[in-house]
């Protein structure tokens, strides 16, 4: 529009509904539109949807992803935390939807970036509807490199997308004829489910862990002052010895009721041993198993209801030591119900309700 500065492209309902989106997200399609441009990894991230994973928020003409201004049937649909839509009606019921940019109309230009406005679709005289069902199934996908790598089966994977519309005069018998009154009401439903599983890997206590035997964490490499391996340009790597001179091994485990205070020059009455400096002295726990009477009974029924068993790798001190798959469910329902009335050819009144609600539970290496 050369008298306005502003650019726009018009994406029908026969586009909406025909070309194949990832999740049933229109927002993929303002990339058709001149300048638009998707964001990819940690720039994109506040503005995934969960449903399908196919919604984006575009850098339009140069301008940031946060930067667009989204509405729906003219009001505003921003979800102003993230910066992003809130009501995302499935392709049904989408009757069109505008991308404009360089917009300087005060009713659109609260944006630098696009507004992108979708007007939903209203009933006619004839009664219409129609209904879907979409699915991904695990059945029909290969297991990822990292599945394969640890050896363990193919996750699940299930993702049904379901709903419909049905649109057409409002008519309620011996009461209101809304074909002849011109007056129409359309709705939509769309219900979304996923459940994918993801295979999750943690570092969890053994059965003999439990029972207060460490023996396998223990090693026979001398701790050092420095650290292990001491890197350049530190100092040159010396034992790590305590007071009474003792080697401090890593892996070791120490009692902490036998921390007590030493003198450098005097024997220590628990050892014999002559304190070679002062300080705090502990006795390790003899082949590192903490003795049963130490173990409290409301600790370990914590612990057992907190990991579950160790099922993962050749054992002994080898981690991660667990494999559990975790799922990441979504459970998502939409829907919108808008009436229309025509007063004559050139004016026209309707509402619309419109409701939104996902939850999403994300998956995590203990149960």
């Amino acid at each position: 529009n050369t008298t306005s500065s502003t650019l726009g492209t018009v994406v029908g309902s026969m586009q909406v509904v025909d070309l194949p989106l990832n999740g049933r997200q229109f927002t993929q399609m303002i990339l058709f539109t001149p300048g638009a441009t998707p964001h990819e990894g940690g720039q994109q991230a506040a503005f995934q949807v969960s449903e399908g994973g196919g919604g984006i928020s575009p850098a339009v003409n140069g301008q940031g992803a946060r930067f667009n201004n989204y509405t729906l049937d003219g009001g505003l649909n921003n979800e102003v935390f993230k910066q992003t839509w809130t009501i995302s009606p499935p392709p049904d019921a989408i009757q069109e939807f505008k991308v404009q940019s360089h917009s300087v109309d005060a009713s659109v230009g609260m944006a630098p970036g696009a507004n992108v406005n979708v007007a939903t679709k209203s009933g006619t005289n004839q009664l219409h509807g129609d209904a879907w069902e979409f699915l991904r199934n695990d059945k029909l996908d290969a297991a990822n490199f990292f599945d394969n790598y640890a050896g363990v089966k193919k996750p699940p994977y299930r993702q049904n997308q379901f709903g419909g519309t049905i649109g057409g005069p409002l008519v309620i018998p011996h009461v209101y004829d809304g074909r002849a009154k011109k007056t129409y009401v359309f709705g939509y439903y769309e219900g979304f489910r996923s459940s994918e599983g993801f295979t999750e890997f943690a570092n969890v206590p053994y059965a003999s862990e439990l029972g207060g035997n460490f023996s396998d964490i223990l090693t026979t490499t001398q701790a050092l002052t420095n650290g292990s391996g001491c890197p350049s340009p530190q100092p040159a790597c010396v034992p790590e010895l305590d007071p009474l001179g003792r080697n401090l091994y890593v892996g070791q485990i120490y009692n902490p009721y036998s921390t007590r205070q030493i003198t450098a020059g005097q024997v220590d009455p628990t050892t014999g041993l002559t304190a070679q400096s002062t300080g705090l002295v502990r006795d390790p726990f003899p082949g590192n198993v903490v003795p049963t009477s130490m173990l409290t009974s409301q600790a370990l029924y914590y612990v057992s209801k907190l990991y579950p068993p160790a099922n993962y790798g050749p054992g002994g001190n080898n981690f991660p030591n667990s494999e559990l798959t975790s799922s990441d469910a979504v459970r998502g329902d939409q829907f919108g119900v808008r009436l229309d009335h025509n007063f004559g050819n050139n004016d026209t009144l309707f509402g619309a309700f419109y409701f939104n609600r996902a939850t999403e539970d994300k998956p995590c290496a203990l149960p």
